[in-house]
């Protein structure tokens, strides 16, 4: 967020964004034409671990199953129950933030990286609704399970372009 900030501060307005997981949030927040600094201020205000019901025990069995996911250990995982409540609850957060919009409605062209898990190919997504993308692009294994989207499985896309910048060459 701070590097959109800091441009736009500057009199720069990007022309193209390109982001995973929060960046994906944020980048949408701004393609769609809202005020970052108040998307700062919505972060800040909300309690993520109320509004998905995360207990500090429970926080924990996350950063366990994080590391393990990370490390490569998510073949063969199916969500579990929590999971699939986080996911629903993520959604619909996601979905009343960017209001129904769609990739195709921006003014700025906007694309959310996300990764198949299947093949481990990087997606670009740049049509459809706008929180199914961000939210295939931000679902970190183990806190949140894949997100099927035109028939792939899809993850946080930062576990295979952290920063894309060579996707905006292409």
């Amino acid at each position: 967020m701070g590097v959109i900030l800091e441009l736009l501060r500057a009199g720069l307005g990007p022309n193209l964004v390109l982001d995973t997981s929060m960046g994906a949030i944020v980048g949408g927040f701004y393609v769609w034409g809202q005020d970052l600094e108040r998307l700062v201020r919505v972060i800040e205000a909300v309690d993520l671990n109320r509004l998905f019901g995360i207990a500090p025990s429970y926080r924990r069995l996350l950063e366990r199953v994080v590391i393990q996911s990370l490390l490569g250990q998510i073949h063969g995982h199916y969500p579990t129950a929590e999971e699939r409540r986080l996911l629903v609850q993520f959604r619909e957060f996601l979905r009343l933030l960017y209001k129904w919009k769609s990739f195709e409605e921006l003014d700025v062209k906007f694309g959310a990286i996300a990764a198949d898990i299947m093949s481990g190919e990087q997606v670009v997504i740049r049509a459809g609704p706008l929180h199914e993308g961000i939210l295939a692009s931000a679902a970190l294994p183990g806190v949140l399970p894949p997100v099927q989207l035109d028939g792939r499985l899809l993850i946080d896309g930062g576990t295979v372009n952290n920063l894309p910048v060579d996707v905006a060459a292409k």
